[in-house]
Formats: structure tokens, C-alpha cells, sequence
């Protein structure tokens, strides 16, 4: 019975002592962070040059929109959308061979990229106590991609075989590409913070191969306890091929440049 007592007493004197040191810890999360966030939404646009196999274009702006959903101090459910349209008119100063369809020399091409990539991944926080950030996280990066070529010139094969002076082809991809990232946030000044962040893989599986590097580093500045604002730069570089027994696919591509978005906060 004593031993009871006295393990009963060790237990209230832990619950007295570690109900302060809870919220001065939580006092000064929100004192640090100026937020003690459930849910995040950074919402603005990129202003990215584009380099991929059908076009090389100059920076424009896109949407892109970034999140998260805490389930408590450590584990979190991250999102994130981009998405952006690209054409080009061009001269061949080489055949190329797009589809069933060859383009040769001397042809003009007009080409259209468009893409979405929708992003979930679940992180988790090995440290976060206002100061620092520190975390790993795993999930799908989709990349749904539609790519249109409208020719004029010398064009043979298609599916009407032969030569013709006209051709439009398209093609489709959806393209699932699991991933590991890690990230970090700092406190560099109350409300004030760098962050960072890098996922990436390689790997090829039942025929599909991809390859993925995605870096993004910046600062966040909270002014009220639910906005706030940001910038980052981004580089992302993506390969993906398919070996089917239709046809080889696939799309590569790289893009870099800015970040701007608006913070919200519950």
C-alpha cells in the first residue's frame, strides 16, 4: 500500500511539474512562430524558365499552391499544386520523330505542354519546438502531362502512313512518381523564418523509370497570427520514360526561378 502511495505521489508531483513546462513550451511556440497552426495554404505563383524536350520558353507566371494539414506537433499531411501551359512555334533544323509521325527538316512546328502535378506526402517532425523545424516525409509527386505538335512541311508516317505536308499529333502521360523528402525551418527572428526543403528519387520499376530532384529554399515572414507572406526559389528537374508494349513514353523537363505566395494560418 505504501508502495502505492508512493508511486501515486511521484506521479501527481510529474503532472504539477510538466503542466507548466507544457505551457511555457506552448507559450513559446506561439511567441517564436507566431502561429500555433492546425492548417497552412501558401497560395501564389512561380515565375519559372522552362526547359523541356518540346519547347524552351521565357519565365511566365503560374499558380502554385503549397500546404498542410498538422495532426499535432510532429506528424502532418502535406499538398501541393502546380500547373502551367507552354507553346512554341519553331523551324526543324533536325528530323524528329514524335509519336508514329517524323518531322523533317525545314518544318514548322507548333507546340502545346500542358501540366499538372498534384503532390501528398506525410511528413513527420522529429524536432519542433519553435525554433527549429526538422523532418522527413514520404508520398506521390503525379505529373499529368499532355503534349500537342501541329506540323507544316515535309511529314512523314502518322497514321495515314506515307508523306503529307500537314500533321497534328498528341500524346498523354500520367506519370506517378513516388518520392522521400526532407525539409527544415528556422527561427531566424520571431514571426521571421528560412526554410528549406529537397526530395528526389531514381528508380525503375515494371518498366516505368523515373528520376526527380526538387529543391526550394526561402524566407516566410508571419506579420498577424493567421497571414503572412513569402518568396522561395525553386529548381526542379524531371525525367520519366515508359516501356510498354505500345510504344515507349516519357517527358523530360527542368525548370527554375522564383516563388511569391500569400500565407494563411488556422
Amino acid at each position: 500500500m505504501k508502495r502505492f502511495r508512493f508511486g501515486g505521489l511521484l506521479v501527481a508531483a510529474a503532472l504539477v511539474v510538466a503542466a507548466p513546462v507544457s505551457a511555457q513550451s506552448s507559450a513559446y511556440y506561439m511567441q517564436q512562430r507566431g502561429m500555433n497552426e492546425r492548417f497552412r495554404l501558401d497560395i501564389g505563383g512561380f515565375f519559372q524558365k522552362f526547359e523541356t524536350t518540346l519547347t524552351q520558353d521565357a519565365s511566365q507566371f503560374n499558380i502554385a499552391a503549397d500546404g498542410y494539414w498538422r495532426f499535432g506537433p510532429h506528424g502532418r499531411l502535406d499538398f501541393s499544386y502546380r500547373g502551367w501551359n507552354r507553346t512554341n512555334t519553331h523551324t526543324l533544323t533536325r528530323d524528329i520523330t514524335f509519336g508514329d509521325t517524323t518531322y523533317h527538316v525545314g518544318a514548322t512546328l507548333d507546340s502545346q505542354l500542358r501540366v499538372s502535378l498534384a503532390e501528398l506526402y506525410y511528413s513527420y517532425s522529429f524536432v519542433n519546438n519553435g525554433d527549429v523545424e526538422l523532418g522527413l516525409g514520404l508520398g506521390l509527386s503525379t505529373y499529368l502531362t499532355k503534349a500537342e505538335l501541329d506540323g507544316v512541311g515535309t511529314i512523314s508516317g502518322g497514321t495515314g502512313g506515307g508523306t503529307a505536308s500537314r500533321s497534328v499529333e498528341g500524346r498523354s502521360l500520367v506519370a506517378p512518381i513516388p518520392s522521400i523528402k526532407g525539409y527544415f525551418v528556422y527561427t531566424l527572428y520571431p514571426r521571421v523564418f528560412l526554410s528549406a526543403a529537397a526530395k528526389g528519387i531514381t528508380a525503375t520499376i515494371n518498366g516505368y523509370h523515373a528520376s526527380m530532384q526538387d529543391y526550394r529554399g526561402g524566407l516566410d515572414w508571419v506579420f498577424t497570427q493567421h497571414f503572412g507572406a513569402g518568396a522561395k526559389y525553386q529548381y526542379v528537374k524531371i525525367d520519366f520514360s515508359y516501356a510498354g508494349s505500345n510504344g515507349d513514353l516519357g517527358f523530360s523537363y527542368k525548370y527554375q526561378g522564383p516563388l511569391v505566395y500569400l500565407i494563411v494560418a488556422f
